[in-house]
């Protein structure tokens, strides 16, 4: 069976060992992480989060998804992916007009995953140049640890630094379905992330 974790945050307590003594602690007084803050927004938003420790388990993963969501129409534009897609017996399409939208699962990269409110950072080099009005509803996305940020502005500067004179166009953040902030508009989607190490 596939490993599909959907953190679970409770108000159980939390032992810190001060080398002294054992202090409790209760968890909301433990500054969060930018991965768990990040975790707990976008399982809030109605994402789906898979974490997976090796190659192995994002192959796992990505077939249980496909399994149990039906997914029998697949668009992938990233070559590295794309190569991951043939080496698993998975077709593909490369082009999102050679199928009906309503119909497909979007395979892709991301930019970044903003802690602060969940959401994923694409831009046209993940999504093609096609806008987030324009892709499917059902996205699975690949990310890894080192793609989190704190907020818009750190993903924007990791962007600049990472692509120099090469900043893509049609930078956008996508959350899940359930968001306040994001819900009906085309920016909500239906997410399967699979963040692997």
């Amino acid at each position: 069976m596939w490993k599909k974790i959907r953190t679970v945050f409770t108000n159980q307590k939390t032992h810190i060992n001060d080398n002294k003594n054992d202090v409790v602690v209760h968890p909301s007084l433990l500054q969060e992480t930018d991965d768990i803050q990040f975790v707990k927004k976008f399982n809030e938003s109605g994402g789906y989060f898979f974490y997976c420790e090796n190659k192995n388990e994002l192959i796992q993963s990505l077939k249980s998804i496909i399994l149990e969501k039906n997914a029998n129409k697949i668009a992938c534009f990233d070559l590295e992916l794309q190569n991951l897609l043939t080496n698993i017996g998975i077709d593909f399409y490369t082009n999102l007009n050679e199928v009906s939208i309503n119909d497909l699962f979007l395979f892709i990269p991301c930019e970044y995953l903003i802690s602060y409110d969940g959401s994923i950072m694409v831009s046209s080099d993940q999504t093609k140049s096609f806008k987030l009005n324009q892709l499917p509803f059902n996205i699975i996305v690949y990310s890894k640890p080192d793609q989190i940020a704190t907020n818009l502005s750190c993903a924007l500067r990791g962007i600049k630094k990472n692509k120099n004179d090469n900043i893509p166009n049609n930078i956008a953040c996508m959350k899940g379905p359930k968001s306040v902030d994001f819900g009906h508009i085309p920016n909500a989607k239906n997410i399967y992330l699979l963040l692997t190490e």
